[in-house]
């Protein structure tokens, strides 16, 4: 068969459908209670972690804690008020959580430990209800200011 114009392979054309490549800020939305208490809580690392509090640094020690920890939550199916209401941290200076800027975005960043006294991670929840991870801090050394 001869490829002509009435037979040729249709193709699809290259339309933008949305000129937005990433999310205002101002314009997401937070989880609401009724929210937390029915979305799985998961973990995402979205953007290099802050330094020093990397995998790099991890010692093998503190790698189990966070295994430890994704297995006490993720690995358990637990939702987001599950978790906080298990491992949050709420006594830092800011309480619960502590406004950041973070890649140059203002975040409410949090702080979890695996049940243990010193190991904490943080970081925030991006608009599809990940918590997107921008710290591991197994020995409990981040200083909120």
């Amino acid at each position: 068969m001869k490829l002509t114009d009435k037979n040729k392979a249709k193709t699809r054309s290259n339309r933008t459908l949305t000129d937005k490549t990433s999310t205002d800020a101002s314009n997401a939305k937070s989880l609401t209670s009724d929210k937390r208490s029915s979305v799985l809580f998961k973990v995402a690392v979205t953007e290099v972690l802050q330094s020093p509090y990397t995998f790099a640094k991890l010692k093998p020690q503190d790698i189990k804690g966070f295994s430890q920890f994704l297995k006490k939550t993720v690995g358990r199916n637990l939702t987001i008020s599950e978790v906080e209401k298990e491992y949050l941290r709420t006594g830092g200076p800011h309480g619960a959580k502590n406004e950041e800027i973070i890649n140059g975005i203002k975040q409410n960043v949090y702080h979890f430990s695996n049940g243990e006294r010193d190991f904490r991670i943080h970081g925030y929840y991006n608009t599809d209800a990940y918590f997107c991870l921008c710290r591991i801090d197994p020995h409990h050394k981040f200083d909120y200011k």
